[in-house]
């Protein structure tokens, strides 16, 4: 029985150990808990983030603040730096984990940041 608990309990710590990013998952954007620094805040916006390896696979789709419809695809990677657009209207993207739970992307158009925004 003895045994039993302990391989129980070090499952269950390795378990923690391993666990997912608290960012991954679908979210619906709370206009009054995230900050912009640059750029203009869309209407509406789903975010799914999804982790693949050492990066965060992020898709968002909403509609932007005069309107016009938002899709945006990229990655980062989950220690931060710069990332990769898929799709979008931006040509560079990078992330940086301010903590574990906190995170500022900044999104780029021909060298010149265009938009920045935090996230918890």
């Amino acid at each position: 029985m003895h045994k039993l608990i302990s391989t129980f309990g070090l499952f269950a710590f390795a378990t923690t150990l391993f666990a997912q990013s608290p960012f991954v998952g679908t979210w619906k954007l709370d206009t009054a808990k995230t900050k912009y620094t640059t750029g203009e805040p869309p209407k509406d916006v789903t975010l799914v983030i999804e982790e693949q390896g050492d990066n965060l696979q992020v898709t968002a789709t909403g509609t932007n603040a005069d309107g016009s419809a938002l899709s945006v695809k990229y990655t980062v990677p989950v220690k931060g730096g710069a990332g990769q657009v898929q799709e979008g209207p931006y040509d560079a993207v990078s992330s940086k984990a301010i903590s574990a739970k906190v995170r500022e992307n900044s999104y780029s158009k021909g060298g010149k940041e265009v938009a920045s925004r935090r996230g918890e």
